[in-house]
């Protein structure tokens, strides 16, 4: 499996989280929050990168952390076209405060997912904001489905590296062979 690079600022945040399900060809790990035990550490990492203090994580936070991975997942299929299921939501109250040095900060407090949540839906605001979130995708070779960060020049990338590409258009050419006979 290749590496997977990071995306820039804030939305490495958010790639993080979706990259928290099992993904690559084939899976290169377990999903994350399959198990508390594996889900625990991603969690308090995450909790430590944003500056929120540690909080227990406890399976209902496992819970909510995976129905925003999947929320997430799913509007970003359904941007590239590959699924056209009915929409769901999720939110989280989010608290801003300007600090004394004048710079804005997401306050965290609460439960570990509601911290977790709540950076990351500012994140994902943000980059709709700034357009930088049409440049966020998942690796369309539906196997692979890895978070990435499209870099091409016109927002083209379909796949997180050329060999997910390069694979794709090999299954294809096989396919139109054998139906040429």
């Amino acid at each position: 499996m290749s590496t997977i690079e990071p995306a820039p600022g804030g939305l490495r945040l958010v790639q993080e989280l979706l990259n928290t399900a099992r993904y690559g060809r084939p899976p290169g790990r377990p999903d994350l929050f399959d198990d508390l035990e594996l889900a625990r550490p991603w969690a308090h990492g995450t909790l430590d990168r944003i500056g929120a203090s540690r909080t227990p994580v406890t399976p209902a936070d496992v819970a909510a952390l995976r129905e925003l991975r999947d929320a997430i997942r799913l509007s970003l299929h359904r941007r590239s076209g590959i699924v056209d299921d009915e929409p769901f939501g999720v939110s989280e109250q989010l608290t801003v405060q300007l600090g004394p040095d004048g710079q804005a900060r997401y306050v965290a407090g609460g439960r570990a997912s509601a911290v977790i949540r709540g950076a990351v839906l500012t994140e994902v605001l943000l980059a709709q904001a700034t357009g930088e979130w049409l440049r966020f995708k998942l690796c369309q070779l539906i196997q692979c489905d890895v978070a990435f960060y499209d870099t091409s020049r016109n927002r083209s990338a379909r796949w997180h590296d050329e060999r997910c590409g390069n694979y794709v258009n090999l299954m294809a050419s096989r396919q139109r062979r054998k139906a040429e006979g």
